[in-house]
């Protein structure tokens, strides 16, 4: 059930916790939404050098997963010298899309607002996400200065939600185009009144293009964008990656730096993140 759910996720979280050589701060406050707080953490490693940072989004269909869930895989990146956030976003079940992107962006500008106290760069800040993390975090890389993208959430409007490299792990980066590009081999119909994606949108993509557009990111793609790496295994039954090969090629033909990894051999599944680890840290380095 959800609570034994909960507690495992908990009990591996602070397992992760109890092996990092550093800080973690928890359960920051970086906007908060009629009276829904939306919250990070800080994983600090233990030093005195003025670090990067990387934000992590959580996968989960844009309604499920949280910042607790993906503590072991910040500590492996937290561990190569970057100052790693973990954050939540307001799933779809509870409002619908710009939401999630205008969270994103919140948070960003509110690490960018306050670098002093944790001793981080901000002006140095990367974001990795997997499957609609990877989705958000793509989108974050591409909608810059995008103004209903933007949102207003959090009081930092001032600062700029821009970030200097994206790693999309398996992300859904053409709402419009999921269910071409699965050539009917997908396990689920991105196109169906309860697909993750029509719970997004709050409509089927086929019968809203115009919403499906405006949340996916090949829509926005320009050449200020920032580098990007995208991971996808190439059996991958739920997000066909012909979405990423796709992806990496419109950046490239757009003048842009990216790089994509087809991982033999993987599915739908964030612990390529461990096995492409060097390849991650290469890249943000």
């Amino acid at each position: 059930n959800d609570d034994d759910k909960d507690q495992k996720i908990q009990e591996l979280k602070q397992d992760a916790i109890a092996n990092f050589n550093g800080e973690v701060i928890e359960n920051l406050e970086y906007a908060n939404v009629d009276g829904t707080s939306l919250l990070l953490e800080l994983y600090l490693p233990d030093t005195e050098e003025t670090l990067p940072v990387i934000v992590w989004v959580h996968g989960g269909a844009w309604t499920a997963g949280s910042k607790d869930d993906v503590a072991n895989y910040i500590v492996l990146i937290a561990s190569n010298d970057y100052v790693v956030v973990s954050m939540n976003h307001r799933p779809s079940s509870q409002t619908i899309f710009p939401a999630q992107i205008h969270d994103v962006k919140a948070a960003i500008r509110y690490l960018r607002a306050n670098p002093n106290n944790y001793n981080y760069n901000p002006e140095n800040i990367g974001a990795v996400g997997s499957s609609s993390g990877g989705h958000l975090v793509s989108l974050l890389g591409t909608s810059a200065n995008i103004e209903e993208l933007e949102g207003e959430v959090g009081t930092y409007l001032e600062y700029s939600s821009t970030v200097q490299a994206v790693v999309d792990l398996f992300g859904p980066v053409n709402i419009q185009t999921l269910t071409e590009d699965c050539e009917n081999l997908c396990l689920m119909d991105h196109d169906t009144s309860t697909s993750p994606e029509s719970g997004l949108l709050g409509c089927r993509p086929s019968e809203c293009p115009d919403e499906a557009s405006e949340a996916s990111a090949t829509t926005y793609i320009s050449a200020d964008d920032p580098p990007f790496l995208i991971i996808h295994g190439d059996e991958d039954l739920t997000i066909s990656y012909l979405q990423s090969q796709n992806f990496n090629q419109l950046l490239q033909d757009n003048g842009l730096e990216s790089e994509f990894i087809l991982a033999e051999g993987y599915g739908h599944d964030r612990s390529m993140a461990k096995v492409y680890l060097d390849e991650i840290i290469d890249f943000f380095d």
